[in-house]
């Protein structure tokens, strides 16, 4: 009879465990609008570069965000200046994670909108 119930149980504790959406840090975010810009702009990097990033986002109930705090979608915003850049390099984009089940989560960017020194 205790086989019987297990199941149920556990098939519950599954579902439980995917009700949550999934959430990422703003590093995670960054990292992930970096990546696509850095593809993009590869050859003006040489010679050295700086960079400054800054991401918002909005908690639930107002509650203070920290870099830590994971949420579901960040607007982050990034500014690369080097000695190859007539001007500097400015980009914007939405980035949040795309939930798949049994598989590996996606970090997506899924807005970008960019200065003509990045392309």
């Amino acid at each position: 009879m205790r086989s019987l119930l297990a199941i149920p149980v556990l098939s519950l504790a599954f579902a439980g465990a995917h009700a949550r959406p999934p959430a990422i840090t703003s590093a995670e975010a960054v990292n992930a609008m970096r990546v696509q810009i850095h593809s993009r702009v590869q050859a003006r990097l040489r010679g050295g570069y700086s960079s400054e990033t800054l991401c918002s986002g909005q908690g639930p109930g107002g509650t203070a965000i920290g870099a830590t705090t994971r949420l579901a979608r960040w607007r982050c915003a990034l500014e690369l200046k080097g000695r190859r850049f007539p001007s500097p390099c400015r980009a914007q984009a939405d980035v949040s994670v795309v939930a798949r089940p049994h598989h590996v989560r996606l970090v997506r960017v899924h807005w970008l909108q960019m200065s003509r020194y990045c392309r």
